[in-house]
């Protein structure tokens, strides 16, 4: 895989996990729902919203190895 490819979905990540579990307010007020579907769906975004933080760490563990896997061979 290219590192274009690795830093786009780096970037992707990153974007997916700060929108769900910051939450931007503008979200629910376009929606029009009840309080209670509101909080589950708060709930349902934050969940997936550590996950993908989870999955944004082990890729950037992934993408920096190969980056000095990459650095070293070139030296």
């Amino acid at each position: 895989m290219s590192f274009t490819y690795m830093s786009i979905l780096e970037i992707l990540l990153f974007n997916l996990a700060f929108i769900l579990i910051y939450q931007p307010e503008f979200i629910f007020s376009v929606l029009r729902i009840s309080e209670s579907t509101e909080k589950k769906i708060r709930g349902t975004m934050t969940v997936f919203g550590i996950i993908a933080l989870c999955t944004l760490f082990a890729w950037s563990f992934y993408f920096g190895a190969t980056l000095f896997v990459y650095k070293r061979s070139l030296m």
